[in-house]
């Protein structure tokens, strides 16, 4: 800031994670011997989505766990969501930690740390490309609007997962947030019961969802056990600041 000269000064709310960074950050993963990262596809605005597949070879897949993992950033305001998967990328190649190691053994993850990559570029808050809301659109999305969406609901079908997560920003600085869609088969609420347990000693809440999310259209159409975990610290909005 130069005095006696006009500014422009941006001011962040939430520690920002830029679309280049993320680029960058999984691109240098690409290097470690369990994981392979690939580009599922382009966004609308011609921006790559990358997608980094994580297991040790040296098993057996077909008798492994899969896990499908999506960090909520298409509400590119959610920074929290990419943070989070950051560093559960870290933890799974990390090759000197033993639980880790027993993890890559046993598990597949496939994840997407950036789902809408044009929202994060443009700053957009929770709209994307076309100025639409992609976080309530998985049940019939668009696919001339919808691309990143469309190509992830086509990679989760092909790979069939045992689980799938999508990862958000609570708008509370204080509360975590466990969601489970009510149409959850009785098997899924025993497994969900036991993961609630979990999630409650740690103060967090839990609750049902019903609304157009990630995790309720993959366990309609799917029949996979789907969970939205959303991670406080205030975040942006379209408006401003919540």
């Amino acid at each position: 800031i130069t005095p006696g000269e006009s500014s422009t000064i941006f001011i962040a709310p939430n520690y920002p994670y830029p679309c280049t960074s993320l680029q960058n950050y999984i691109l240098s993963k690409n290097s470690n011997q369990y994981a392979n990262v690939s580009v599922l596809g382009l966004t609308e605005g011609n921006r790559n989505i990358n997608i980094i597949e994580i297991t040790d070879t040296d098993y057996n897949n077909s008798e492994k766990f899969k896990v499908f993992i999506i960090a909520g950033q298409h509400v590119s305001g959610e920074e929290q969501g990419v943070w989070n998967s950051n560093g559960i990328i870290d933890f799974l190649l990390n090759e000197t930690n033993p639980t880790a190691n027993k993890i890559r053994q046993d598990y597949i993850f496939k994840i997407i740390p950036l789902v809408d990559p044009d929202s994060s570029a443009m700053g957009r808050g929770r709209y994307g490309y076309n100025w639409l809301d992609p976080n309530r659109q998985w049940n019939f999305p668009n696919p001339n609007n919808f691309l990143s969406i469309n190509l992830t609901k086509n990679e989760i079908a092909s790979f069939d997962p045992d689980l799938f997560i999508d990862l958000h920003g609570m708008i509370s600085n204080s509360d975590n947030q466990l969601y489970y869609p009510s149409s959850s088969n009785n098997n899924e609420v025993g497994i969900m019961n036991n993961i609630s347990s979990y999630w409650l000693e740690t103060g967090s809440r839990v609750a049902q969802s019903t609304i157009g999310l990630a995790s309720v259209a993959i366990d309609n159409e799917y029949d996979i056990l789907s969970l939205t975990i959303e991670t406080s610290i205030s975040r942006t909005s379209s408006t401003g600041v919540r």
